[in-house]
Parts: C-alpha cells; sequence; structure tokens
C-alpha cells in the first residue's frame, strides 16, 4: 500500500505556493502518521512471527530511519541494532532505542 501524503499543508499562501511559517500545526500532514501502510520494520517482525523465526540479538537494516512505533516494536522484538540509509522526518523513536541499549545509526558508504 502506498504512504500517505505526509506534505505540509499548515503553511500559508504566498508566491508559488504555501509558505512555512517555522512551526507546523498540529493538524498538519507532516506530523501525522501514516495510517495506509505497514512500515517495513513492522513488516519484518510480523512475518518473523509468522514464521517462528526469533529476532533475538539481530540487527534490522532498512531504508529509513524507524518512527516512534516501529521503535517500540524493535525494542520489544529483541533487536539489537538498527542502521538505516534515510533519515525519517521525526527522529523521537531514536530516545526510546538509546535508553533500551538498542544500537543504531545511519549507514554511511565510504
Amino acid at each position: 500500500m502506498p504512504h500517505c501524503n505526509h506534505d505540509c499543508d499548515c503553511g500559508y499562501p504566498g508566491e508559488g505556493g504555501l509558505l512555512f511559517s517555522g512551526k507546523h500545526l498540529s493538524n498538519c500532514n507532516s506530523t501525522k502518521f501514516c495510517t495506509q501502510a505497514v512500515h517495513a520494520e513492522a513488516n519484518a517482525i510480523a512475518f518473523a512471527a509468522r514464521y517462528g523465526l526469533t529476532l533475538e540479538g539481530a540487527y534490522l537494516y532498512t531504508t529509513h530511519m524507524p518512527c516512534l512505533n516501529c521503535c517500540m516494536l524493535i525494542v520489544n522484538a529483541g533487536i539489537i541494532a538498527v542502521v538505516w540509509d534515510q533519515d525519517y522526518r521525526d527522529e523521537s523513536g531514536l530516545k526510546l532505542l538509546e535508553g533500551a541499549g538498542v544500537g543504531f545509526g545511519r549507514y554511511r558508504s565510504q
């Protein structure tokens, strides 16, 4: 399923489109969770559960930094490290990973 639209829609009209005021409104698309698709991290954890695979001590490699909800799943699944390629718009899950002792970082090619 495609992801929801997370483009900022809380700006004010200006020349060339919406202008951002510096702070997102609470109902802005950019602050909402996706309700149409399951994130890859959750999908991987569900796949492992479905087929009886343990994730205790596993490393998770994913395209984007995990969101807070996915970080909660990662901690509870016993995954010990997460590596991603692209940053995510919300970094709140990183504090959870850090507090739980889960290693994490962005992949940097040399």
